[in-house]
């Protein structure tokens, strides 16, 4: 809810600020063949296959990955994605996901390499604050200010990530180590919240590794996926990026969810017992 008073914000700047130039061009002006270039299929069928696979693994994570509803949700994921593949390639007038952008190898790089980056990140921050809140006894608020680093770190990457871009005019290097820094950021919280206990100091300096790295990448990303397609995919190349990032973002979620959830399920049939033990 924090977010929405920022998002109408920006929408307000920029409904005053950005001034475009009118048509010439009758047809472009016209509603009704603008509407008709909106790929809703592919849109409706991405939203149908990314809900049930959310639902699979959320049902996963509180039921179990054996459940029927959740092997039926979870298959019929496969096939709505394999779908929306055919929508795009054979149906689609102007897809919103071309194949001939998605399939180079640069680009579809680009667009797998936020997908996991992301879904990491993500599955990071949703669960620290929980873990500060059931370990250290912390409210939700106080949790959540020790994510502070990691805002700084993510602040911080993307504009050195620039910087050296600018100077260099270079990128894949920079990737290639944004990239090494937050997977090496992932080890120190994972030690620090659990073989090396609670310490968090180390947690700090692990997101701000994360922070800084994934932002860095997400920065030079964007740069190698511009400079790949041509100047008429730019826009559609962009779009499909936030589009993998999106997905990833939900994704991780959602596994880490029932994998979180699958483990302390089976901890807790382990350690309790008594007539409410089923019930708790």
């Amino acid at each position: 809810m924090g977010q929405f008073p920022v998002a109408m914000l920006a929408i307000s700047v920029v409904s005053v600020a950005l001034h475009l130039p009118s048509s010439a061009n009758p047809q472009e002006t016209n509603f009704k063949a603008q509407l008709k270039r909106v790929d809703f299929l592919g849109a409706s069928v991405l939203v149908l296959a990314v809900f049930t696979l959310l639902f699979g693994l959320d049902r996963g994570g509180n039921i179990s990955i054996k459940d029927t509803y959740v092997i039926a949700s979870l298959c019929t994921s496969l096939v709505l994605f394999a779908l929306f593949g055919l929508v795009e390639v054979k149906i689609a007038t102007e897809p919103f996901a071309p194949l001939h952008i998605v399939q180079g190898r640069t680009v579809l790089s680009v667009y797998l390499s936020n997908f996991f980056c992301f879904a990491g990140h993500m599955s990071v921050l949703f669960y620290l604050p929980l873990y500060y809140q059931a370990v250290s006894s912390l409210t939700a608020g106080a949790a959540g200010l020790r994510l502070v680093p990691a805002i700084a770190g993510g602040v911080s990457g993307s504009l050195f990530g620039g910087l050296v871009m600018q100077k260099t005019g270079k990128y894949y290097y920079l990737i290639v180590f944004a990239y090494t820094l937050f997977f090496a950021g992932t080890v120190p919280v994972f030690l620090a919240t659990g073989i090396l206990g609670n310490s968090t100091p180390i947690i700090c300096a692990g997101i701000v590794c994360m922070g800084f790295g994934s932002s860095m990448a997400v920065t030079s990303t964007l740069v190698a996926l511009i400079a790949a397609v041509g100047h008429e995919d730019q826009a559609v190349a962009t779009a499909v990026s936030y589009l993998f990032r999106a997905l990833g973002q939900v994704t991780g979620v959602s596994v880490s969810s029932m994998l979180v959830q699958g483990s302390l399920r089976r901890e807790l049939t382990r350690v309790l017992d008594g007539a409410d033990a089923d019930e708790v």
